[in-house]
């Protein structure tokens, strides 16, 4: 996100960016009391005299951050990584600095706090995270998913723990409409992977649906890698799928060596370069799609139904992020996107081999 967008977001009155990414971006001075930037990337911003009193950093990485004379007032510094940070002359009142690695971090003339929080048990250190603070008065209107109930996660570290895997307070919490939008986008695509006989397909799907565990960054190949996989399915002969791959290819090398020059590590080049691939591979297939559907070689219920499956399972995708948000841990976000996805394709092929 640039920066520019994000002090605009703010100003319209969001206050949640989680896993935003600002590394190296310049924030000197900026005025974001009560912003929340859970898990975000900041490694080497400039957040130098910035006013960020009450705001929520759990887990971010800060690694080489300039806060010189930042106001931190009671922000939650809990499991973030601050290696390296400039810190002079801060105002971390009433901080919270349970976890954080401040390894090499400049607190030269720092206020810091008076009472240090002690550092999480076991138990939280495995399975919760620190409760965000909501100042009212900073507090923006609620998505629509997220209830006052779910607001109450923020205030409970142990919510994960009560909750369990079972129980009322487990699923009151779900966010019901896109985990229904992804349930409905597999079971689509697991009937149209069974109608053209590729189970292969369709555990592929499945497998990536969780591809979101290893980088937020991930959530949007499931979606890609459907947009893909049918229309590849109907195109006859292994010149035509070559045909569409060669543009996807050299995409890929391009953009690869592109991010590389302009920075970034190895591992993000590679991952900006596929979804750049995926996104070229995607449109080719599916202009070949709808020019089979223009010429009567391919109906339009299957471009109707397969243009259903991409977009609900879109739709459907961000479910972890929120119930992330809420406060699920990562084992029980993975275990419902996992079910969900699951239930949905395999119910899918079920319907379509019956009928």
């Amino acid at each position: 996100m640039e920066v520019s967008e994000l002090l605009d977001r703010y100003q319209e009155g969001k206050r949640k960016f989680p896993w935003i990414d600002l590394e190296g971006r310049s924030l000197s001075g900026a005025q974001l009391p009560g912003v929340s930037f859970l898990r975000g990337k900041l490694a080497g911003v400039d957040l130098s005299g910035a006013n960020l009193a009450r705001s929520h950093l759990f887990k971010a990485d800060l690694q080489g951050a300039n806060l010189q004379g930042a106001s931190l007032i009671a922000v939650n510094f809990g499991k973030a990584n601050l290696t390296g940070a400039n810190l002079r002359d801060a105002d971390l009142t009433d901080a919270i600095l349970a976890g954080t690695i401040l390894d090499n971090a400049d607190l030269t003339g720092a206020i810091l706090p008076k009472d240090p929080t002690p550092p999480p048990t076991q138990e939280t250190e495995l399975e919760t995270e620190i409760p965000e603070p909501e100042p009212p008065s900073m507090t923006p209107p609620l998505p629509l998913e997220e209830t006052s109930s779910e607001v109450n996660a923020y205030n409970d570290e142990d919510f994960a723990y009560r909750m369990g895997w079972h129980g009322k307070a487990f699923y009151d919490r779900l966010p019901r409409t896109s985990l229904g939008a992804l349930v409905l986008g597999y079971a689509i695509a697991g009937g149209l992977f069974q109608a053209y006989l590729l189970p292969l397909s369709a555990i592929a799907a499945w497998v990536i649906a969780t591809a979101w565990v290893f980088d937020d960054a991930w959530t949007w190949f499931p979606s890609l890698f459907v947009s893909i996989s049918l229309p590849m399915a109907l195109m006859s002969g292994g010149l035509m799928v070559w045909v569409q791959a060669i543009p996807a290819i050299v995409v890929a090398m391009i953009s690869f060596f592109n991010l590389k020059g302009w920075g970034y590590t190895g591992y993000r080049s590679l991952k900006g370069s596929l979804f750049f691939a995926g996104l070229t591979l995607a449109g080719l297939v599916n202009i070949t799609l709808l020019m089979g559907v223009t010429q009567g070689g391919i109906s339009l219920e299957f471009f109707l139904l397969f243009l259903s499956a991409v977009l609900s399972i879109g739709a459907g995708m961000p479910s972890w992020m929120t119930m992330r948000h809420v406060g699920y841990n990562r084992r029980q976000t993975l275990k419902t996107m996992a079910i969900a996805s699951g239930v949905g394709l395999v119910g899918g092929w079920v319907l379509a081999w019956m009928f």
